[in-house]
C-alpha cells in the first residue's frame, strides 16, 4: 500500500492552465495521470493552495475555484481515478487511484463555521491549519518567535473537525500552535509533509518533542522529499528520505511515520525519484536498509491509512 498525503498537482494545473495537460506523460511533470497510473498508488492527497497574494480576500474565491477543477479532473477521467469521502470509498475500486481533497492553509474558511461545513460537503477531508504566515485560526512557522498558537477561532474549529470527520494537518504551524493543537484533538492528527529537525534544522522540520507528542496521539509524519528539508542543501538522494524515516522509527517506532512527497510543490527533488511514477525506487531503498515488508507497508501506506480511517465517517 502506498499513500501520498500531500502534493500541490491541483494549484500547478489551476494555476498553469494552458500549459498542463494532464492525460499526457508530461517530460516536465513530478505528477500527470501516467504517471499516476504507473505509480501503484492507493491514495493521494491534492491540497487546494491559495498563493499568498490573494489571501485573505480571494482566498474563498480561488479555494472554490480549486475545488470545482477537482471535481472536474475526478468526473473527466473517472475511470483511473476515485475521490476519497468516507471510509468505505478507502476499500473498492482497487483499479483506481484515489484521491482526497485538502486544504493547505485555512484563509479560505474566514472565520465562519458554516463555510467549514460547505468544503465538507464538497468533498475536504483535510485541513492544514496554517501555511507559513499567521491566519484567522493559527501562526505558521514564519511566526513561530511570536510565541502564537490557536486563535479561539482555531479552537473551536479543530473541535468542529473532529465532530465532522476531517483530518488535522500541522504541517506549517507554529510549535506553539503545533501542542495547542495536540491537547485540543480528540482525534489523531497529521503532518503531512515535514521532517526531523534533529537532522535537519529547518523551521518547517519537527523537533523530537513534536515528534513524540505526535506519536503520543496516534498521529504520523508524512516525510517529505524537498532537499532543503532533508539535509539544508539543494541536492539530495532517496537515501537521505531513509534516514529521516529510520531517525522517526527509532525515536517513537515503526507506526508513526509516513510519506508526503510535496510533488508539484517542490521545484528540485532526490536524486533517482523525479516524479511520483519512481516511488518504488523508495520502497526499495527501504528493503536495503534492513526493513521488513510489513514494515515497508507501513511506512509508505498503511500508518497514514490507520489514522485515516479513524477520522473519516
Amino acid at each position: 500500500m502506498i499513500v501520498d498525503m500531500h502534493t500541490d498537482i491541483l494549484s500547478r494545473m489551476f494555476n498553469d492552465k494552458s500549459n498542463y495537460e494532464f492525460e499526457k506523460d508530461n517530460e516536465c511533470a513530478q505528477i500527470d495521470l501516467p504517471k499516476l497510473i504507473k505509480s501503484k498508488l492507493d491514495l493521494q492527497f491534492w491540497a487546494v493552495y491559495v498563493d499568498k497574494q490573494f489571501k485573505p480576500h480571494l482566498a474563498l474565491k480561488k479555494g472554490l475555484q480549486q475545488i470545482e477543477l477537482f471535481h472536474k479532473i475526478i468526473e473527466k477521467y473517472s475511470r483511473n481515478l476515485k475521490m476519497v469521502k468516507t471510509t468505505a470509498d478507502l476499500e473498492d475500486n482497487k483499479n483506481k487511484v484515489k484521491l482526497l481533497l485538502a486544504l493547505e492553509g485555512g484563509e479560505p474558511i474566514e472565520d465562519d463555521l458554516n463555510l467549514l461545513h460547505l468544503f465538507y460537503r464538497l468533498g475536504v477531508r483535510s485541513i492544514g491549519l496554517t501555511w507559513n504566515q499567521r491566519n484567522q485560526i493559527a501562526d505558521g512557522v514564519w511566526e513561530d518567535e511570536s510565541g502564537g498558537g490557536l486563535t479561539l477561532f482555531g479552537k473551536k474549529l479543530i473541535r468542529e473537525m473532529n465532530d465532522l470527520g476531517i483530518l488535522v494537518d500541522l504541517a506549517h504551524i507554529s510549535k506553539k500552535g503545533f501542542f495547542d493543537a495536540i491537547n485540543i484533538s480528540t482525534a489523531p492528527v497529521l503532518v503531512t509533509h515535514g521532517n526531523c529537525k534533529s537532522i535537519c534544522n529547518h523551521p518547517r522540520n519537527l523537533s523530537d518533542e513534536q515528534i513524540k507528542a505526535l506519536a503520543e496521539i496516534n498521529g504520523v509524519l508524512g516525510i517529505t522529499f524537498y532537499p532543503p528539508f532533508l539535509n539544508d542543501q539543494n541536492h539530495a538522494t532517496v537515501d537521505d528520505i531513509v534516514k529521516h524515516i529510520i531517525y522517526v522509527v527509532d525515536l517513537v517506532g515503526i507506526d508513526y511515520v509516513g510519506i508526503g512527497s510535496d510533488f508539484e510543490g517542490i521545484e528540485i527533488f532526490p536524486e533517482g525519484l523525479e516524479d511520483i511514477s519512481k516511488i518504488k525506487v523508495l520502497e526499495l531503498s527501504l528493503y536495503k536498509y534492513g526493513f521488513s515488508k510489513s514494515e515497508v507497508n507501513k511506512i509508505l501506506g498503511l500508518n497514514s491509512m490507520r489514522v485515516i480511517k479513524e477520522v473519516l465517517k
